[in-house]
């Protein structure tokens, strides 16, 4: 009975003992005109496809490790690289944040390339909002702050401008844009909050906020993206070539499969990303015949493609949309 006991002992330590370490490896593809549906649009099957791709990401405990140590597909690298100080579950929610905004700016970017027009409205973009501020509850990650006391606030300078002449104490009307991805247009919400102390400084109004400068869009056309549980901004480039590809903007030919990895701009410009060379695993597996990767990328593709497929880097989506064009 202890032997068995010790076993078992064993067993779970090897199966949950945290290394410190993560593992990134090969993960899955998908066609992306299968999980992109634009209004008025009706489904249909396509000549060629265009595939988004992922990784499969975790941490890395001594189980793991004795499986897949010498699998050369997969790197390791420290927790501290991947989640920095922040706890799994904020890392997996800040990873599905990301995602949800490279499908509106995927959007934006395929729209306006496809010469539709798109109605833009900039303002303090929430990061995050701190728990137990006066911000929690009321705001939350996406929204965008259009203007404080009807005074707009369209850059970062007029935000903390009008924001330095608040007082603690003092109840604020907020004008917020809240956009979710797939459900039209953004909903105007008039917030009032009052503001707390900065623990820093108590003279210091306290809003409760992590922000930066972002935009609100109206949308010509309704787009929705069904990802489940993928998280992170790397498959933005797919998604605008798969609504152009749904809006008939762009054709692949028939046979062509095409694989696309990159962060998508509202303006269409292209973004570097993580985890290429086993995305380059990930696609040659998937069937692609052509990987579409950002410059800083393009090295470490052509190495772990090993020739096997056409590899392409692209720093716009007008690039890519060339690349598909030029293919036989």
């Amino acid at each position: 009975m202890p032997i068995v006991v010790i076993l078992a002992a064993i067993i779970a330590w090897g199966s949950f003992f945290d290394l410190g370490t993560y593992f990134i490896a090969p993960g899955q593809t998908q066609n992306v005109a299968k999980i992109i549906q634009l209004q008025g649009v009706r489904p249909r099957a396509y000549s060629g496809k265009i595939l988004m791709t992922d990784v499969t990401l975790g941490p890395l405990t001594p189980f793991l490790w004795a499986i897949d140590h010498l699998n050369s597909k997969i790197d390791y690298v420290p927790a501290s690289e991947i989640v920095g100080s922040t706890s799994t579950q904020s890392f997996t929610s800040s990873q599905l944040s990301q995602m949800e905004s490279a499908k509106l700016t995927a959007t934006v970017a395929a729209l306006r390339y496809a010469g539709q027009k798109v109605k833009t409205v900039k303002g303090a973009y929430v990061v995050a909002v701190v728990p137990g501020t006066p911000a929690d509850g009321k705001l939350q990650a996406g929204d965008i702050i259009a203007a404080i006391n009807g005074e707009t606030t369209p850059t970062i300078a007029k935000f903390q401008k009008v924001f330095s002449t608040l007082q603690v104490g003092q109840m604020v009307q907020l004008e917020v844009l809240r956009q979710v991805v797939g459900a039209g247009n953004p909903t105007v919400k008039n917030i009032t909050v009052q503001l707390g102390k900065d623990p820093q400084k108590k003279s210091k109004p306290l809003l409760g906020i992590e922000f930066d400068l972002g935009s609100a869009y109206y949308l010509p056309t309704e787009v929705q993206i069904s990802t489940g549980q993928i998280g992170g901004p790397s498959a933005g480039l797919a998604f605008a070539l798969g609504i152009l590809q749904k809006l008939g903007a762009i054709t692949v030919p028939k046979g062509e499969v095409v694989a696309a990895t990159g962060t998508m701009s509202s303006r269409g410009q292209v973004g570097d990303v993580g985890g290429v060379r086993q995305k380059t695993f990930t696609v040659i597996s998937g069937g692609a015949k052509v990987f579409l990767v950002p410059p800083q990328e393009y090295k470490v593709a052509l190495a772990a493609n090993a020739g096997r497929i056409k590899v392409v880097e692209v720093s716009s989506l007008t690039q890519a949309v060339q690349a598909v064009e030029k293919l036989p």
